[in-house]
């Protein structure tokens, strides 16, 4: 049995409802390497439907890359 997209969207309205996102990752740095571990609960009310990530790695002909920390967070509209 499928349940369908109201109840799915009900249980999302829950205001008890977490969604806990774990991230761990090593970073290969020179010479010695380091793992990082990231940890953030979300409540339905902080998912930003139907948009993604704004870019944030700006890339210059000479090859360099710039990262724009002040977008870290931003989303944007997905195109329909």
């Amino acid at each position: 049995m499928h349940a369908s997209r109201d109840l799915y969207l009900h249980l999302l309205a829950a205001p008890w409802l977490r969604v806990l996102a774990i991230f761990a990752s090593v970073f290969l740095v020179e010479t010695f390497s380091q793992t990082v571990h990231a940890r953030y609960r979300y409540a339905a009310g902080d998912v930003a439907w139907n948009a993604r990530f704004a870019g944030i790695i700006q890339y210059f002909p000479d090859g360099r890359r710039e990262i724009d920390y002040a977008r870290f967070h931003d989303v944007v509209p997905l195109r329909e």
